[in-house]
């Protein structure tokens, strides 16, 4: 037996050998990443030691105190040049608009990375769509988004499933990496996110939309813009199919045949006959 690691751990030792990670690039060097709940910070310091700019994240008072002074701690040695890579600390609040955000991590445009790991755990479905929020408003579509869980993770997240991949795959192409590329040892998975093509164009449409009243309801995650069309000619239709002209012709047609829609009797017939009245004609209604 041999105690769990920490999944912190993990992602920080797989970077290192994972070098591009289906991003494209030669290295990590000057690339520039934010950490969600970074705790600690190993998962930061590790990566500034790659060569990326790091802000690392949190919102627990105590814990951005203790993380301030980890990242300060373990980072001196890359110097001080304001060319060479660092560590820089920020509160963040999860489920904020694009703008909004950007702006509390102190950047101008969405970061090439966004690190974070076991941030998946519990039933807080409310929180799961405010992280999922907080990635849509951190990434544009050039973004990778890698998410470490290991054994406390939610129900099916380490399987690619449940709740919160459910609501990210609206807006994210999920993929899980092998095994093999993760290392035996380690009993954790790691997911690669990146931002739909539909979802960016979405959120470039309204950077400050920060979907407040889909977070008040905490059912779903919206529906891309695609499907909103969808469902609302679908809802049109189904109201030219059952809406004025069949209503009361309908209630006859039961309460005259027993029941029976095949049954019409003269009264039913007569009220789907157009009026003979323009006004009524052009509305549609019957006599």
């Amino acid at each position: 037996d041999h105690p769990q690691p920490d999944t912190g751990t993990s992602i920080a030792e797989f970077l290192p050998q994972s070098r591009n990670c289906k991003a494209g690039w030669n290295s990590w060097k000057s690339k520039t990443a934010v950490e969600l709940g970074a705790g600690l910070g190993l998962v930061s310091i590790l990566a500034a030691h790659l060569g990326m700019d790091v802000i690392a994240t949190d919102k627990d008072e105590a814990t951005l105190d203790l993380l301030k002074h980890n990242t300060r701690e373990n980072t001196a040695s890359l110097g001080n040049a304001g060319d060479l890579p660092s560590v820089r600390v920020a509160e963040l609040a999860w489920g904020e608009g694009k703008d909004r955000l950007l702006k509390e991590v102190g950047l101008d445009r969405s970061p090439d990375v966004v690190l974070a790991s076991d941030v998946i755990y519990g039933r807080n479905e409310g929180q799961f769509l405010d992280i999922i929020q907080t990635m849509r408003s951190l990434c544009d579509q050039h973004t990778l988004v890698l998410l470490a869980h290991g054994q406390g993770a939610a129900p099916g997240v380490r399987k690619s499933e449940g709740f919160f991949f459910r609501n990210a795959r609206k807006w994210f192409h999920v993929f899980k990496l092998p095994d093999s590329d993760i290392g035996s040892k380690w009993e954790c998975v790691i997911h690669v996110l990146r931002l739909k093509k539909e979802a960016a164009q979405d959120d470039a449409a309204d950077p400050n939309d920060d979907d407040d009243e889909k977070h008040i309801n905490k059912n779903a995650v919206p529906a891309a813009p695609k499907a909103i069309i969808r469902r609302k000619k679908k809802e049109y239709l189904n109201t030219r199919k059952s809406g004025v002209t069949a209503g009361r012709g309908m209630l006859r047609r039961k309460k005259s045949s027993g029941g029976n829609p095949n049954k019409l009797d003269k009264r039913a017939a007569a009220s789907k006959r157009p009026c003979r009245q323009s006004s009524c004609g052009k509305a549609g209604l019957g006599a």
